[in-house]
């Protein structure tokens, strides 16, 4: 009888044990089959296209350079809200910065046009949306977070979001294509910008510049010497010289200069190149540029007179004068802002970079001549005289 009741019991306790465990199985049935959670709608970001499946491109990625740059080009992106200066969006600013962070996220995407982007998403005005900035310390109209954040990226690299007074950017730095380069301009009538004073014909002109790129190939002699006697562009005062061009900056009608000059080595002369300003002879040159400050002492007979009148000799004495302070180690910056009369007085005399081909052909003289730190003698020029420092 005892082992009957023992059987029993053991019997209860195993379906108690059932029991127990039925509801346990039916929630993890339960858990298998139910939904998944629906992916919640941001209309702040839900515009920009932005694959998951595609990876970073490496060269995108932001890494600050071993030396800053002493200029560079961005495309910006910019993405404003109803408290940023000016505003041109009815945007919170949270939901701003969440669009700003998608559109960088998109951009360090492998294959992504961030033109594209820019055109699609920025809010800047249309016409300037895909418009280049050009970044660098000195004299800008630029947010300094802003400058800050484009020059610690490298060429292709994009950054991180960069909030400013105007919004949050997202700016990506290319590479501008900027060419240096010296010509030989041989004009003929009818010539873009020739005077009627031209007599020679297309055919004259054809001729006198093969002849042109001949002697300059032969190297007999320096290519500034030719171009100082032989070419037609007002150039010819600084040895062929002309300002850096880059495919969104140049005289229209230059693509065929442009794309012949960008296939040369440095130090190499072209064949002759037609554009509608005349044929070309090219030498091309390496882009390098520099930053100074300058003092600035303006006379009765300078380009813009000074405010109050002074006789030149008095302006030079000044000049002379204000050398002599910053050699014995007057800060040159507290100089310029007292005494210059340029507009670059107010950055302490810091100009914004240049190369050959930017300014009269004295003060680059001058001013490329020097090295790091140093001080010029003074410097005439049409616009006055000039103490020249410098700082890059």
């Amino acid at each position: 009888m005892r082992g009957i009741l023992l059987l029993l019991a053991f019997s209860v306790a195993l379906t108690g044990c059932d029991d127990k465990k039925a509801p346990v199985k039916g929630v993890a049935k339960k858990a298998k089959t139910a939904k998944a959670e629906p992916v919640k709608k941001d209309p702040a970001v839900d515009d920009i296209p932005f694959d998951v499946a595609k990876s970073d491109d490496p060269a995108r990625m932001p890494k600050k350079p071993a030396k800053e740059p002493i200029e560079v080009s961005v495309r910006a992106v910019l993405v404003s809200h109803v408290k940023a200066e000016p505003s041109t969006s009815a945007r919170h600013k949270a939901a701003a910065l969440r669009r700003a962070q998608r559109i960088s996220a998109a951009a360090r995407k492998l294959g992504v046009d961030v033109e594209e982007l820019a055109k699609r998403f920025s809010d800047l005005p249309e016409d300037r949306r895909t418009s280049l900035r050009v970044a660098h310390r000195g004299p800008l109209e630029m947010d300094p977070k802003f400058i800050d954040a484009a020059l610690a990226l490298g060429v292709q690299q994009v950054s991180e979001v960069v909030e400013t007074k105007q919004g949050f950017w997202v700016m990506q730095r290319v590479d501008p294509g900027e060419l240096s380069t010296a010509h030989i301009l041989v004009i003929y009538q009818g010539a873009k910008l020739a005077s009627g004073a031209v007599k020679r014909n297309k055919a004259q002109a054809l001729a006198l510049a093969e002849r042109c790129a001949k002697r300059a190939k032969a190297a007999k002699e320096p290519f500034p010497v030719l171009a100082g006697r032989l070419s037609d562009s007002p150039s010819k005062f600084r040895g062929g010289v002309i300002t850096p061009i880059a495919p969104h900056r140049m005289l229209p009608g230059f693509e065929p200069y442009y794309e012949v000059a960008k296939k040369l080595k440095v130090g190499e002369v072209s064949d002759v190149v037609e554009t509608p300003y005349g044929f070309h002879v090219i030498k091309r040159l390496r882009l390098k540029k520099i930053m100074v400050r300058h003092i600035l002492i303006r006379h009765d007979h300078a380009a813009r007179k000074p405010e109050k009148r002074r006789k030149k000799h008095v302006a030079k004495v000044l000049a002379l004068k204000l050398r002599k302070q910053a050699k014995e180690g007057a800060d040159f910056a507290k100089l310029a802002r007292e005494q210059s009369e340029d507009s670059s007085a107010e950055y302490g005399g810091l100009m914004a970079p240049f190369a050959r081909g930017q300014m009269v052909p004295r003060f680059e003289q001058f001013a490329f001549a020097l090295k790091v730190g140093r001080i010029s003698e003074v410097v005439e020029t049409k616009y006055g005289f000039h103490v020249i420092k410098r700082e890059r």
